[in-house]
């Protein structure tokens, strides 16, 4: 991630907040003074239904607006059940008293609320997300919310008492839209003072401002070249269209024997991919298949495919989808961080973040060579920040035509000494029938 989303991730996500915490408000006083209960209520649960809806189609977790969509279901279960607007409103006082709390336990945890709900705009870079910087700003950023809801939350109970309905609205959006505003504003100043401040992102954060205030029309740009890198190196990972491919695992690991593994690749345009499992015995009947990001594996024992995430250890230090899946392009969103050279080769750096939960890695570190945009070394992330792997893209040769990886060898990131290597051996270039993707066939493909 380029430091300008740092930037654009603090600026857009109090507003989306207040959103979160506003909309629902307002669309239940108007549905009720032109309306009445019923349809106050079902216009607020339908705004944070549609605001839901919205976030996870532009694949975030939308955790601010899950909050308020399941906040807006409790109220409405209150108010339907009471028949009071005064009732309707107890829920979500009761909610921003516990979200305040949480707040400010997650400070003392040492996990801020704010840094998880910062990401849940856009992922940081692992390494800032791991840095002392980033637990400091974000944990008296995350004091600051909590002290402000729980304040927020005393002064709404009271106001209960009056039983106005005009009155508690207007408390409602007093209490919100000035102070999240204020707060937010607060926020990101602190913020990015705090990281300007560090000695390990001054220089970043400085490029930022130049950029945001100089260079606006750079980013695009730089977004498009680095989709357009990334796409390039996924040619070196895929030979054709269509084609069967043999790979074989080799998982090493100290004072173990090797264990070897053999599997049959069979992939088509759709993202869709079988995999047979041929080796060692005790495997074979088994299988793999992916379309798109669902994937089943079939299990002789069981029967019948059962869904299985690609994030899934499959064996060693691979995952389901480290086979099953090689559509980078397709499933992150690209950002250019810079040249580095890996051995002696310039390497344009790039980070790779997560379209959507349902993939593989949440972020990847991707190396590819300047030149000829070969991909050349991954660190693979889990969401919460933490290294899990790395890997290093190897013997590159023609096959089939097409120049490609061969090897892929993944490494542990605390064990160095456990280690998967993926060797990819002969081609076919063919055309084959769809039928080889259906989950009711897979027993029986040969």
């Amino acid at each position: 991630m380029s430091e300008v989303s740092v930037l654009r991730l603090l600026l857009s996500s109090g507003p989306r907040f207040a959103r979160d915490a506003v909309g629902p408000v307002l669309v239940f006083y108007v549905g009720w003074k032109l309306v009445g209960l019923t349809t106050a209520v079902l216009g607020a649960t339908t705004f944070a239904l549609a605001t839901f809806v919205w976030e996870r189609r532009h694949a975030r977790a939308g955790l601010g607006a899950a909050l308020g969509l399941t906040i807006a279901l409790t109220q409405a279960a209150a108010g339907f059940a009471t028949g009071s607007p005064i009732a309707y409103f107890v829920p979500g006082i009761v909610a921003n008293s516990v979200y305040g709390v949480a707040f400010i336990v997650s400070v003392a945890l040492g996990r801020p609320l704010a840094g998880i709900f910062a990401q849940d705009t856009y992922a940081f870079p692992p390494a800032m997300r791991a840095s002392a910087t980033f637990r400091r700003v974000f944990s008296r950023v995350s004091f600051a919310w909590g002290t402000y809801l729980l304040l927020r939350s005393a002064v709404r109970l009271l106001t209960l008492s009056w039983r106005d309905v005009d009155v508690i609205v207007a408390v409602n959006i007093l209490t919100g839209v000035p102070f999240t505003a204020a707060l937010t504003t607060w926020s990101i100043w602190y913020g990015v003072r705090g990281f300007r401040r560090s000695d390990e992102w001054r220089a970043a954060l400085g490029v930022a401002l130049i950029a945001m205030l100089v260079l606006g029309a750079v980013a695009p740009a730089r977004a498009d070249q680095a989709a357009d890198i990334v796409a390039d190196a996924d040619r070196y990972r895929r030979p054709a269209d269509s084609f069967v491919w043999k790979i074989t695992i080799t998982s090493q690991e100290a004072k173990k024997a090797p264990s070897v593994d053999g599997f049959e690749v069979f992939a088509k345009t759709g993202g869709r991919v079988f995999v047979k499992f041929v080796a060692p015995p005790r495997s074979v009947g088994r299988s793999l298949l992916a379309l798109g990001r669902d994937l089943w594996i079939y299990l002789p024992d069981a029967g019948k495919p059962v869904r299985i995430p690609l994030s899934q250890r499959l064996v060693g230090q691979v995952a389901n989808g480290d086979i099953a899946r090689a559509d980078y392009a397709g499933d992150y969103d690209a950002t250019l961080r810079g040249e580095e050279a890996i051995e002696g080769v310039p390497c344009h750096v790039l980070d790779l973040n997560a379209k959507t939960k349902d993939v593989t890695y949440a972020v990847i570190k991707y190396w590819v060579a300047s030149d000829g945009r070969r991909p050349v070394k991954a660190e693979f992330y889990a969401g919460t920040g933490t290294l899990l792997k790395t890997g290093a893209f190897e013997n590159f040769r023609d096959v089939a035509g097409h120049t490609l990886a061969t090897r892929l060898t993944l490494t542990d990131a605390i064990r160095k000494d456990r280690r998967s290597v993926l060797d990819y051996g002969e081609v076919v270039i063919r055309n084959l029938p769809d039928k080889y993707f259906d989950k009711n066939y897979m027993k029986t493909l040969d």
